[in-house]
């Protein structure tokens, strides 16, 4: 499936989330698709884009899943399929075991598993928390404070922005943070 065959749902949401980032909105999105309704496809082609399209810029995108084995394999082997789909094969690296870049942009497949130590990374085009209902908050809210403090802050590009899909219902805490 390339971009331009994604279902219009699917491309509503990439299309919405693009021009967030790019035209500096910086917002938040909650994306809940039905199961087999191709939230991860669609993940995966959003990252191409993003990637495709930042190419020129050291940009990170990161992604975590609740686990590194199978999930975040899983995804980095989507997104690898999608960037030889596009015909990008011979263009794109991985690096150290979790991550994928093209370009000089880079997207980082991380953990979110409650052992996992994934602090010190900057996502300056997106942080994408896959099946975030499985994500521990208590996880979440510290080892991404220092990200969700720096993406709403001067301090960082204005078209930073999370994604969040699966159910997650963040708290009023973690809603005063983002």
């Amino acid at each position: 499936m390339t971009t331009n065959e994604l279902r219009p749902y699917q491309r509503d949401v990439l299309v919405a989330v693009e021009d967030s980032c790019f035209n500096r909105k910086g917002l938040t999105f909650s994306v809940e698709i039905a199961r087999q309704g191709g939230k991860n496809e669609l993940s995966a082609h959003l990252e191409l884009e993003l990637l495709v399209l930042s190419r020129g810029e050291h940009k990170d995108l990161i992604k975590c899943s609740p686990t590194f084995q199978p999930q975040a394999l899983i995804s980095m082997r989507r997104l690898e399929d999608c960037l030889d789909a596009a015909g990008c094969g011979g263009n794109w690296w991985t690096e150290r075991g979790y991550i994928v870049g093209f370009g000089n942009s880079r997207a980082v497949f991380l953990s979110a598993d409650e052992s996992s130590r994934v602090v010190g990374h900057t996502a300056n085009l997106l942080l994408e928390v896959d099946e975030a209902q499985d994500v521990d908050a208590d996880k979440f809210t510290k080892d991404s404070i220092c990200l969700s403090v720096c993406l709403r802050s001067r301090a960082c590009k204005p078209n930073s922005y999370f994604t969040f899909s699966g159910h997650r219902y963040l708290s009023a805490r973690e809603e005063s943070l983002i």
